[in-house]
């Protein structure tokens, strides 16, 4: 369940998303890694910045914090995983391996988010350790949640998906263009709905 302090965490993401794209001109996607209560970490996408396709903002938080995250589980302390963008593969592979317990994410990604794959599909392993995903359209009706929480949680996904829409603006004409120009019109259609209809 998506409580106050998971919005608070992705406030921070998002914040570093936009850091990213206006001040260094990289991918919007800003990530926070949270193990047990009190160890906060922030990142955010270098891939073009570094040239460097492994240097996704969740991937980065899960290696660089490798360690701590060892003893997080030795400790059987929650580790949480947080990004203003649906993981890809690759970052899910990771939070997998790294036993992360719980991602929450803001805007779905329809051209390489893969937090919703088919879980049957999957090897054993990954089955077993598939943390448990919140987020997305979910963020769009909180009613557990008082009105500012949730008018909130509201402004934060259309935050992201504001910022995700600027990135691929800058993108050439090409089909994965199409295809995601068609997701954000479905998302905005959404965000107007929850927002002249709260619960």
């Amino acid at each position: 369940m998506i409580v106050v302090e998971d919005l608070d965490r992705l406030d921070v993401a998002v914040n570093r998303a936009k850091t990213a794209l206006l001040d260094l001109g990289d991918r919007p996607i800003g990530a926070v890694l949270a193990i047990g209560d009190n160890l906060l970490f922030i990142d955010h996408s270098q891939a073009k910045s570094k040239k460097n396709c492994w240097a996704h903002a969740e991937n980065q938080l899960l290696v660089n914090h490798s360690h701590l995250i060892w003893q997080a589980q030795q400790d059987k302390k929650p580790v949480v995983l947080y990004s203003t963008m649906e993981c890809c593969l690759m970052c899910a592979g990771a939070a997998v391996h790294h036993r992360v317990s719980r991602i929450v994410y803001l805007c779905p990604d329809a051209l390489g988010g893969a937090l919703h794959i088919n879980q049957e599909a999957l090897d054993v392993f990954s089955r077993q350790r598939w943390p448990e995903i919140e987020g997305g359209l979910e963020l769009l009706c909180l009613p557990h949640l008082d009105e500012i929480q949730q008018a909130r949680a509201r402004t934060l996904f259309k935050d992201s998906v504001w910022l995700y829409e600027q990135w691929i603006q800058r993108w050439d004409e090409s089909p994965e263009k199409d295809l995601l120009q068609n997701q954000f019109a479905l998302l905005r259609e959404k965000i107007e709905s929850s927002s002249s209809n709260p619960v």
